[in-house]
């Protein structure tokens, strides 16, 4: 696999020490930043505080429950791809982690190789997705000043020929005003 160009942050969210620590261990060896956190509260604080680009996200932790965490997530940043995993996969559980913002499922338990393709995969479509929102803007600010350089190009015109109606107006109403006027000599 590719390290990544620049260091991307991911978040850990699990209540199992053994999963926390060997998510951290490869994606670390993978070129990325890894933080850990053992329950929803701490992992939101640290989504909130580090920014990730990816969290990964067990779905029942004490306290704050997997489906709250995602949601969560997605109001601090939206950009954040969310992979969920846990240990009780149902075919119900993936569709309701998809319907809360997750990106993707992981089943427990799971092979390194599973976990970098899906990381992998996840930060691909942030990329993407970032690139895309950036273009929009982009075209966006091209048609803007597209349309003020159009209307310049044909507002100078148009204030040419106003200014010259102006003065023609200006020499009728003059030229009125002196055929009016009384002569005395």
């Amino acid at each position: 696999m590719s390290e990544p160009a620049e260091q991307e942050t991911i978040v850990i969210i699990d209540d199992d020490y053994a999963i926390r620590l060997s998510c951290k261990k490869i994606l670390s060896k993978m070129g990325f930043r890894a933080e850990t956190f053992e329950d929803g509260a701490q992992g939101l604080e640290g989504v909130a505080r580090l920014k990730p680009g990816l969290a990964v996200v067990d779905l029942k932790m004490p306290g704050i429950s997997g489906m709250e965490v995602i949601a969560r997530v997605h109001e601090i940043d939206p950009e954040i791809v969310v992979v969920v995993i846990t240990g009780y996969p149902t075919i119900d559980t993936a569709v309701a982690a998809m319907k809360c913002g997750a990106y993707d499922f992981l089943p427990k338990p799971f092979s390194p190789d599973e976990l970098r393709l899906i990381v992998n995969r996840g930060l691909e479509r942030r990329r993407l997705a970032i690139e895309s929102r950036r273009a929009e803007v982009e075209r966006a600010l091209l048609k803007r000043r597209f349309v003020t350089f159009v209307s310049h190009q044909l507002q100078t015109p148009l204030v040419a020929i106003h200014q010259y109606l102006s003065v023609l107006k200006d020499l009728d109403a003059t030229e009125d005003a002196a055929a009016n006027r009384p002569q005395w000599f």
